[in-house]
């Protein structure tokens, strides 16, 4: 259950535990919203997620980071020319997200992301057959890291030439 308190700004904060890191420390989401019930609905959601196991506390960490530790913990799994393409994709997201946090991409990010690759802003022009391949591999790293808040979800991808 979480903990509501009005701020001096006149706003709610909802405090909800949402469980503990690698070195034992309590872990607490924040939610602030302008009403009370506001506030109670967010927090409720936020503990809904938790129960239903959909809850994810990764939209704090740089696109890059969390890219590159998915990487390294998936490249056993995978074959070594996929390894090879994906570590091009990875340099093609990295240098469009740079420093972007994984909670702040949106759809419209990933999908103008995908037309400049098709006008080629990052060297040369992909074909779609390419883009949709790069469009799978950050489907994926988008569906781990956010789970059920995947911006890629919403994303169109080229069709195949």
């Amino acid at each position: 259950m979480a903990s509501i308190r009005k701020t001096k700004a006149g706003t709610y904060q909802a405090t909800i535990y949402v469980g503990r890191d690698a070195n034992n420390k309590q872990l607490f989401q924040y939610v602030t919203r302008a009403g009370y019930h506001e506030c109670r609905a967010a927090a409720r959601e936020i503990e809904q997620e938790i129960e239903d196991n959909k809850f994810t506390n990764n939209a704090n960490i740089k696109f890059s980071v969390y890219a590159d530790k998915w990487f390294e913990v998936n490249k056993e799994r995978l074959s070594p020319t996929t390894v090879r393409s994906y570590k091009t994709y990875m340099d093609k997201y990295k240098e469009y997200f740079k420093d972007a946090k994984l909670g702040k991409i949106t759809n419209l990010h990933i999908q103008s992301f995908y037309n400049d690759l098709k006008k080629g802003e990052f060297g040369k022009k992909l074909s779609n057959n390419t883009i949709l391949k790069i469009h799978c591999v950050l489907n994926e790293i988008l569906e781990d890291a956010l789970k059920y808040k995947n911006p890629a979800r919403d994303v169109k991808a080229p069709k195949k030439e």
